[in-house]
């Protein structure tokens, strides 16, 4: 079953209605802007940078971004809170488009209480409308269908049908993404009687067509999906007529006309080509691999799913890269104005001392009136000073959940629990970061029936640290799975200079010394033999005997490396046999450097090998437990000192 992701109905300041494509009227916009340039009165300056906006909303994000954003502070200078709450709306749609969803929820939020300031509840309910829909896109369905509950009753209260079907149709979505099919029906009942009270409203027959796919009858879902595309061709719904003719190819696979499926996705892949829609692309190439592959054609479903999966990546990457960018932004502005308001507070509590040593020694009179009001005055300060801790609590709490959504991000470039089990069977990943986020990752990828993989500590932890293992793990992938790169002392010095490249360290001495040590390995179950390349990331291997296979003493990225080894290669393959039953163990420094242990010393190298025998002579599905405990009891009442990393797996 298709998913219904696309077909959410966003709410524009002016109407509710789903995504219209941009109608390339130019000349309308030329001419919105030579007025602006003529000079206008305020409350025309914005309601013209808006419409110019609207032209270029979902293909132009730059410009609508511009413009909107000129509008916002126009409306700012002369204290108009509607015209703030639309310029808000505007400015949330065009980073929603863009998946800057903390922003876009921001904005929206924004937007919904300079319209209720305005005691504009039709303006405040549109708002809450998107709202709703940045919590589905981070699969937050209670609070979202709470949301359009509580906008649904209140547009129908003000008699705003056409927006409360579009608050019906949202739910109605949710609960198919649920699969609370019953929910779902019961509420179509209510949006059929809304649409033809309010035509129009958001149109039911795509839903209809869902819930008639849910029950197998394929040919009254192909009739409902007709009139929802001839709705949207009417109206000119480039993005919701795309939804629909693939959607319509859907339901042609599943009755196995194939012909007639593809004819469906090359309409609608003229319009993705026309209009640069990129998340449309996606569900587009994912729908002709598995028609491809119900046909039979297995080599040509094989290329559409490789163009898929680059796509997604290439997507995934550059809005995990943003998200990033902008909660880490967020945090250093919090901290600086958290700073600023400590330091006052030190000036004002100074001041306030110097002022009584002046006073000592006045008559008495003066002293007892002086004493008073410095004692109304405390009282102030104190109360003051009660609203500005709240405020900076509630700041912190912001900066906690944007980090912890930050690490949200960060895990899901991780390796999955069920692929690395897949690729070894016996094996742990104890990984403790010291903040929230981490610069430590590990990361693993099968090459001609070998596996890959690489244990990293990336410069700094926390918040900088994550950023840099984003880019440290994407320059992985493209070394691998672009460049081709199979030998570890290939990959290690091609993703140096990708880190380089990336970072501009040659012309940027502040970045000089940023990068990476890491340790990676190339596993051959046949030969049994691993490869072995390091920077500054040495690994171990348990059995009969101890080993010890040391790193070269350098790490990736900065430009003493570069300098040294411009052209030559100084990672040299390393190749160890090993013995069925020997463990593994790949780690970063992490667990080394802790401070602990009655003299709070090192945990040092000595320790850390007792602490491998130990893990070897037991079940690997106790490792975690066991390191734990033992991290614990070393470091006492201590704060972690780093990151903590450390992979094993048992050979065979």
């Amino acid at each position: 079953m298709l998913k219904l992701k696309a077909k959410y109905y966003l709410s524009l300041v002016f109407i509710c209605c789903g995504f219209a494509a941009m109608s390339q009227n130019m000349s309308k916009v030329d001419g919105y802007r030579r007025i602006l340039q003529n000079g206008v009165v305020d409350t025309m300056y914005i309601r013209l940078s808006l419409d110019i906006a609207d032209e270029f909303i979902f293909n132009q994000s730059d410009s609508s971004r511009k413009y909107a954003m000129q509008a916002l502070m126009k409306a700012e200078e002369i204290k108009d809170a509607s015209a703030q709450g639309r310029a808000c709306n505007y400015l949330g749609i065009i980073e929603y488009s863009q998946a800057h969803y903390l922003t876009a929820l921001e904005y929206y939020q924004r937007s919904q209480s300079s319209f209720k300031s305005k005691n504009d509840m039709a303006g405040a309910m549109k708002a809450a409308n998107n709202i709703a829909i940045i919590y589905t896109e981070l699969e937050e369905f209670d609070k979202a269908i709470s949301i359009y509950e509580e906008a649904y009753e209140q547009n129908l209260l003000l008699g705003k049908k056409a927006a409360a079907s579009s608050n019906l149709f949202n739910i109605i979505v949710d609960y198919i993404e649920l699969k609370k099919w019953d929910l779902a029906k019961e509420r179509m009942k209510m949006l059929e009687v809304l649409h033809a009270e309010a035509p129009n409203g958001a149109d039911p027959n795509s839903l209809k067509a869902e819930l008639y796919l849910h029950e197998n009858k394929t040919d009254s879902a192909l009739y409902c999906l007709d009139l929802a595309i001839e709705r949207a061709d009417a109206v000119g719904d480039d993005y919701f007529l795309v939804s629909m003719y693939i959607q319509r190819a859907d339901v042609l696979r599943i009755k196995k006309s194939y012909l007639e499926a593809e004819a469906e996705l090359v309409k609608a892949e003229e319009i993705i080509a026309r209009n640069e829609l990129n998340d449309q692309k996606l569900a587009l190439l994912k729908k002709r691999a598995e028609i491809l592959a119900e046909e039979g054609l297995y080599s040509k479903a094989f290329e559409v799913q490789n163009e898929y999966t680059s796509l997604k990546d290439s997507l995934d990457h550059l809005n995990n890269f943003n998200r990033i960018s902008e909660l880490n932004a967020k945090y250093e502005s919090e901290k600086k104005e958290t700073e600023i308001a400590r330091q006052e507070q030190e000036l004002s509590r100074k001041s306030l001392q110097f002022r009584i040593v002046l006073l000592i020694g006045s008559a008495i009179l003066v002293i007892a009136a002086l004493i008073l009001y410095n004692l109304l005055r405390k009282r102030k300060m104190n109360d003051l000073l009660k609203v500005q801790n709240n405020e900076i609590k509630v700041q912190r709490q912001k900066i906690l959940s944007s980090i912890d959504y930050a690490r949200r991000i960060q895990r899901s470039i991780l390796p999955s629990e069920e692929t690395i089990k897949k690729l070894f069977p016996q094996s742990f990943v104890f990984f403790r970061p010291r903040d929230i986020v981490s610069g430590d990752f590990y990361w693993m990828k099968e090459v001609d029936n070998k596996v890959l993989v690489a244990i990293a500590d990336c410069t700094g932890h926390g918040v900088p640290g994550a950023f840099m293992s984003l880019i440290a793990n994407s320059k992985l992938n493209k070394v691998v799975s672009e460049m081709g790169k199979k030998a570890p002392h290939e990959i290690l010095h091609a993703v140096h200079f990708e880190i380089v490249n990336m970072l501009n360290q040659r012309e940027a001495p502040y970045n000089a010394q940023d990068g990476m040590d890491i340790s990676l390995c190339l596993i051959d179950k046949n030969t049994r033999t691993i490869e072995f390349s390091g920077a500054n990331n040495s690994i171990m291997i348990v059995g009969k005997d101890f080993q010890e296979i040391k790193a070269v003493p350098l790490s990736l990225g900065g430009v003493a490396y570069s300098k040294t080894y411009d052209r030559n290669n100084p990672f040299k393959p390393e190749t160890i046999r090993y013995e069925e039953g020997d463990i593994l163990f790949m780690y970063t420094d992490g667990m080394l450097d802790q401070l602990g242990g009655s003299e709070n010393r090192k945990f040092n190298k000595e320790r850390f090998r007792n602490l491998l025998k130990q893990l070897y002579a037991m079940d690997l599905d106790r490792a975690v437990v066991t390191c734990d405990a033992f991290l614990s009891q070393w470091k006492m009442n201590n704060a972690q000192t780093d990151d903590i990393l450390l992979f094993g797996t048992k050979l065979t």
